[in-house]
């Protein structure tokens, strides 16, 4: 694999290469020559080939999601491994992790990536009260939320509930309940 170390082969050993041995180079094919000289100062070579193949392309990318939720991570080609958990989970933070990956050649390549981990959003649904029959106005905060009653609210007499749910900019996601 380039940038690995390859022993090259000669025999009998005691020889010389024409080329650094071990052997390291990017990616490509190249040829050496083994020269040999015995103790009655007859010699001979032989040439052969060394191919070096490439690394793989490996590539990570952010993620983000939110506290409590499994984030996916990303990598690619498929089929290597992360050094944390896949799906991931963690308190809120941001956070790095590595996806490495070696092809059938026995050639590796990783790349790092970031996750953030963001806060759910707090979220806020009060008590109200009114009359049977008449229009009862729902609290939810921050605004922007729904409820899963209608609001306003109308229903004969009676104890009921609603729940009041909001998503924030990234996604994440919190709900309240409170009696009506």
């Amino acid at each position: 694999c380039a940038g690995i170390n390859i022993i090259l082969d000669g025999s009998p050993s005691g020889g010389n290469w024409n080329v650094s041995n071990p052997f390291n180079n990017t990616a490509g094919n190249y040829s050496y020559s083994y020269s040999y000289t015995d103790g009655n100062g007859c010699s001979s070579n032989a040439t052969s080939n060394i191919t070096v193949n490439a690394n793989p392309s490996v590539s990570a990318g952010d993620v983000s999601g939110c506290n409590g939720i499994n984030i996916n991570l990303l990598g690619s080609p498929s089929g290597g491994t992360w050094n944390v958990s896949n799906p991931y989970t963690n308190m809120i933070g941001n956070y790095s992790y590595t996806y490495s990956f070696t092809d059938g050649n026995g050639c590796s390549n990783s790349a790092i990536s970031n996750i953030t981990v963001n806060a759910n959003p707090t979220v806020l649904a009060g008590d109200v009260s009114g009359c049977a029959g008449i229009n009862i106005n729902l609290f939810g905060s921050p605004s922007g939320g729904t409820w899963d009653v209608a609001n306003p609210f109308n229903n004969a007499m009676g104890n009921y509930s609603y729940t009041y749910s909001y998503t924030d900019g990234n996604g994440c996601s919190t709900n309240a309940t409170s009696n009506i």
